[in-house]
């Protein structure tokens, strides 16, 4: 919390002393990085947050994907998933900035009993400067044992580093082939 502070508060010193930098432009990117500093000081202090959690078609990159336009998912299909993950840790090394991600679904019915459940691998990351998003994408495949009706697909991330746990649901509509 401190360094967040100290970093406002020196974003917003560095900003108003127009006699120190009197260039305008410079100033503002000088503060700018003071205030990305305490942005990402906020960020790590926060709880981590699962969005945009969507059944895709393809995915290119951070917000860059195709949304499945069929709303109906059958028994044994491959689903691609996408997910964007806020407030999570990055951690300077030797190698670059880590980052380190686990994730686990489970399938529930309409009720909320669990039909399916299933952990993915760690996720893990080296980037050379902090980074500022983070997109998952996971292959899953429909279980061949639900029956037609509605569940939810519940997603659990967890930030190994940071020890934050965030989670997103998705609704979803088996439709088993006719017979």
């Amino acid at each position: 919390e401190q360094e967040f502070w100290t970093h406002q508060l020196y974003a917003l010193s560095t900003y108003l002393d127009d006699e120190r930098l009197t260039d305008p432009m410079r100033r503002s990117a000088e503060a700018s990085r003071h205030l990305d500093q305490a942005a990402r000081r906020l960020h790590e202090s926060a709880g981590l947050t699962v969005r945009n959690l969507t059944f895709c078609s393809a995915v290119s990159s951070y917000g860059v994907y195709t949304p499945m336009t069929k709303g109906e998912v059958k028994p044994g299909q491959q689903l691609l998933l996408y997910a964007e993950v806020e407030n999570f840790t990055s951690r300077e090394t030797p190698q670059g900035y880590h980052t380190a991600l686990k994730a686990r679904y489970q399938i529930l019915d309409a009720k909320g009993t669990k039909a399916d459940e299933h952990e993915f691998p760690v996720t893990e990351e080296h980037c050379q400067n902090p980074r500022r998003d983070y997109f998952v994408r996971y292959f899953l495949t429909v279980p061949q044992r639900l029956y037609d009706g509605k569940y939810t697909l519940q997603v659990t991330i967890e930030d190994t580093l940071g020890n934050k746990v965030g989670q997103g649901s998705i609704d979803m509509h088996v439709k088993n082939q006719p017979k």
